[in-house]
């Protein structure tokens, strides 16, 4: 199995705009790609073709399944490709990375399928600081928030926010 794993090299002034935008290019790179599609078809099986609320909360539902929450590793951040996620979940039945390894996988198996995503960064902290990536579909005029690792429905209140369009 061939290992593509890129580390992040950020710039001070906007690391989590750099970020978000690197992990928008691998997004962008892999919604074309055939084993990206047909994953994301396979797990769509039976929702109308139109119906994007299924589509998102079955993808939204395996990617919960398939996806262990693993920090990264000391000293920077790491960010899988998401085919590189998908042969690790096939070939091991799960795999491991922290909340932008997640978005990434939802995300591209989102916009293989026509539904618009932004990637984006939350706080939920009293001092606004950024600290965890999701990934909001666009559906009709409403974005919905979807987060891998997070338990509840719905969107929690956040401090701030910055959001990357894909």
């Amino acid at each position: 199995m061939r290992t593509q794993q890129r580390r992040v090299g950020l710039a001070r002034r906007r690391p989590i705009r750099d970020t978000l935008q690197l992990m928008g290019s691998l997004v962008r790179r892999r919604r074309d790609d055939r084993r990206v599609r047909d994953l994301a078809l396979r797990i769509t099986e039976g929702c109308a073709p139109l119906d994007d609320r299924c589509r998102m909360m079955r993808l939204l539902s395996y990617v919960k399944g398939a996806m262990a929450y693993e920090r990264d590793p000391r000293g920077g951040d790491l960010i899988h490709d998401p085919v590189d996620t998908i042969e690790r979940i096939a070939a091991y039945g799960a795999a491991a990375g922290d909340c932008d390894d997640a978005a990434v996988l939802l995300s591209a198996l989102l916009e293989t399928l026509g539904i618009k995503t932004y990637l984006t960064a939350v706080s939920l902290r009293p001092d606004r600081r950024l600290h965890h990536v999701a990934v909001e579909a666009k559906v009709g005029a409403f974005l919905i928030y979807l987060d891998p690792f997070r338990r509840a429905r719905g969107a929690p209140a956040f401090t701030r926010t910055l959001r990357v369009p894909v």
